[in-house]
């Protein structure tokens, strides 16, 4: 309609910080701030925050190359279930095994699935 507002929103988004505010270029807490301030009122809003919103924020790099590089990764929004809300596991996870269970829990085309040893 004419003049409505329709509060619509992408169903899947890929959003990516500049150098600074991913911490390549400056700090943890640089980037942590820049986090912050960038998701706060997204999860705020019910909008963005349906009951299937899954929101994964990713740290990937290590200060030291020789070392396995592991992914920290947080899980925010309301398709988390309450019961795992606060909860930490110590699999080791990649960017494709990360990828891969996106792809498997909402049914997406899987990407990845010519690289061996990603699951």
């Amino acid at each position: 309609m004419v003049g409505e507002r329709r509060n619509l929103i992408n169903v899947r988004a890929f959003i990516t910080p500049d150098m600074l505010n991913d911490g390549h270029d400056t700090t943890v807490d640089y980037a942590g701030n820049w986090t912050r301030s960038f998701l706060t009122p997204l999860l705020n809003n019910t909008n963005f925050n349906g009951n299937k919103t899954l929101i994964l924020v990713t740290f990937d790099e290590n200060e030291t190359y020789d070392i396995r590089n592991q992914v920290w990764t947080l899980l925010l929004g309301n398709a988390i279930p309450p019961n795992l809300r606060g909860t930490t596991d110590p699999t080791y996870y990649t960017h494709y095994s990360c990828l891969s269970s996106i792809q498997a829990n909402w049914g997406l085309y899987h990407l990845v699935f010519f690289i061996p040893n990603v699951y």
